[in-house]
């Protein structure tokens, strides 16, 4: 019989399993400048893009030693500090990934403090019980996405489950992000204009099939408007979960079209 081990006394040595670190990253898709602070034995690290951060104890590299602001954070902390760990995080990341059990960050007062003031959940990927997860403990665990600045609605995840396709997941902030990751993708992947030119970010216009103003609207991040249109929300969410190979050539099957209206 397993036995279910309270969180009190709980080590701060909890290593990931590789399936589940695999899920997290794939789930998430973190990109940009990514970080991870305590890697190990790599299982989250090994998932992350080539050229990320990383820092672990053990290895004489210590994660409040680390100055250099990130994108992304992913990783599974120790909870003997995790107050101290969120508000460093919060401070060098504007994504941060915590794979924690879900009471501790509900049942901490200073933590729900961190969480409203500085960097609110943006989302909450279940995973069930830690012992289905490898870790001696009953606890319900989650991966928690945190995101400075945010203070929206949490949309909950179930892994396993299939993304559905809400809209919650994009607004004013995430949009520029999201176009320049999809930007990169395709000039890393030697797609190009008929020029032989880079396809630049206002190309995105005429991919989404929105007004040129309000394209560059939404990047500059001063849009007047109070809500994110839904319908393009959701096309954006169907279009981020398309396969590599599909979205480029859906990039390629419009690159006429923008070129042609220039």
């Amino acid at each position: 019989m397993v036995m279910t081990t309270g969180l009190k006394d709980y080590s701060d040595v909890h290593f990931t399993r590789p399936d589940v670190a695999k899920a997290i990253v794939e789930h998430f898709r973190p990109h940009g400048t990514c970080y991870e602070p305590f890697k190990g034995d790599g299982a989250i690290y090994q998932f992350l893009p080539e050229g990320s951060f990383w820092t672990e104890i053990d290895e004489g590299r210590d994660f409040f030693e680390f100055d250099r602001k990130v994108d992304w954070i992913i990783t599974n902390p120790p909870y003997s500090n995790l107050t101290d760990v969120m508000s460093r995080c919060f401070e060098l990341s504007l994504h941060t990934v915590f794979l924690v059990p879900q009471s501790k960050i509900y049942s901490s007062a200073p933590r729900m403090k961190l969480v409203r003031d500085v960097a609110g959940i943006r989302e909450k990927l279940n995973f069930g019980a830690g012992r289905e997860l490898g870790f001696n403990t009953g606890f319900p665990f989650s991966a928690f996405h945190f995101q400075r600045g945010y203070s929206g609605s949490v949309v909950e995840s179930w892994i396993g489950q299939p993304q559905t396709m809400t809209g919650e997941r994009v607004d004013f902030v995430s949009y520029g992000e999201l176009i320049h990751r999809w930007n990169n993708t395709v000039n890393d992947a030697g797609i190009r204009q008929s020029n032989g030119r880079k396809v630049p970010v206002s190309f995105w216009s005429t991919f989404l099939n929105i007004p040129g103003s309000t394209h560059r609207e939404l990047m500059s991040g001063t849009s007047r408007r109070q809500n994110f249109n839904p319908l393009l929300a959701r096309m954006i969410e169907l279009t981020d979960m398309l396969p590599t190979t599909a979205f480029l050539n859906a990039v390629r099957l419009k690159l006429p079209d923008y070129e042609s209206n220039r």
